[in-house]
């Protein structure tokens, strides 16, 4: 699968995501057909630039998944998954700049936050993640894509989690005390 990007780096998390939750989907829809989920066990993803340049092998894969997994917030409208958002956002402090929903088979924001306090924000990354996203362990959506910045708009905290595949990515920016793209 290619996926376009504007360049390398970090800017490929969220395109990276999507195609974690369409393979998740694929998967899901797949149901017991043991043929095809066997061949379903890694996907090769390569990344275009605008000036045409292919990154090939951005790697691609599947965690442990259960099928069958059901989000309550699955069949929200994009309104209700921006309201919900907004709500529990606005509790913990923080600014939303955007929500876009994406559907493979239910509804996963991705989301842009600007925090005041960026540091401490990254520091409490589970509890905001618990917050906009689910409670305990039960994921409200399928997955999400969260970029946090900070005051001056520059973002530092990239994450994303597709449940259907078990995959997820982590990026804090290292400005900000934090490991860079070898967070996971």
């Amino acid at each position: 699968m290619r996926v376009k990007i504007p360049r390398p780096g970090v800017d490929t998390m969220e395109p990276l995501w999507q195609v974690d939750l369409l393979t998740g989907a694929l998967v899901e829809l797949a149901g017991s057909h043991r043929a095809l989920q066997s061949d379903i066990g890694t996907i090769d993803v390569s990344a275009q630039v605008p000036n045409g340049k292919v990154f090939p092998n951005l790697g691609g894969g599947m965690g442990g998944v259960a099928r069958g997994q059901h989000f309550a917030g699955a069949d929200d409208t994009d309104a209700e998954v921006r309201n919900y958002i907004e709500r529990r956002a606005s509790s913990l402090g923080l600014r939303v700049d955007s929500v876009t929903v994406f559907r493979a088979l239910g509804a996963a924001p991705a989301v842009v936050l600007t925090a005041p306090h960026i540091r401490s924000t990254a520091a409490n990354l589970g509890t905001v993640e618990e917050r906009l996203f689910g409670e305990g362990s039960t994921p409200r959506y399928e997955g999400f894509f969260l970029e946090i910045r900070g005051t001056d708009g520059t973002p530092h905290v990239w994450r994303s989690v597709s449940y259907l595949t078990g995959v997820g990515s982590l990026s804090i920016d290292r400005a900000i005390g934090g490991c860079g793209a070898s967070c996971g």
